[in-house]
């Protein structure tokens, strides 16, 4: 968990923008990134204001994302669902 956190705090830090609105690590944890409240820049102009964008943080090349980076995934989605701005 301390490798993303570090590494989050430190694009913070440097103010480099965090384009997601979330983040979830390999290590199962889900960051915050733009968060809720501030608009994703993600997809562009077209598609950013109605979404929210995710991003699992790691190297997939080679391999899929940890079984428990899924079930954060399920979480996230659950939580987002009951979201007040929420619309499939």
């Amino acid at each position: 968990m301390a490798q993303y956190s570090v590494e989050i705090r430190g694009q913070q830090r440097e103010n480099r923008v965090c384009q997601a609105c979330f983040l979830i690590g390999e290590d199962g944890h889900v960051y915050e990134g733009r968060g809720w409240h501030i608009k994703g820049d993600h997809t562009g102009p077209t598609w950013n204001p109605i979404s929210i964008g995710i991003t699992f943080m790691g190297n997939y090349i080679p391999k899929c994302p940890a079984p428990w980076a899924g079930e954060s995934w399920d979480q996230l989605y659950e939580v987002i669902q009951r979201w007040e701005g929420y619309r499939e």
